[in-house]
């Protein structure tokens, strides 16, 4: 249950992401 509210919230934060972060997220196949 955690983590897919950790995945949310990341969703709905992804504009406040750093860009290193949102790499980071991509190469593990983060579905945005």
């Amino acid at each position: 249950i955690r983590l897919g509210t950790w995945l949310d919230n990341t969703r709905r934060r992804a504009d406040k992401l750093t860009p290193e972060r949102r790499a980071e997220l991509d190469q593990l196949d983060m579905r945005w």
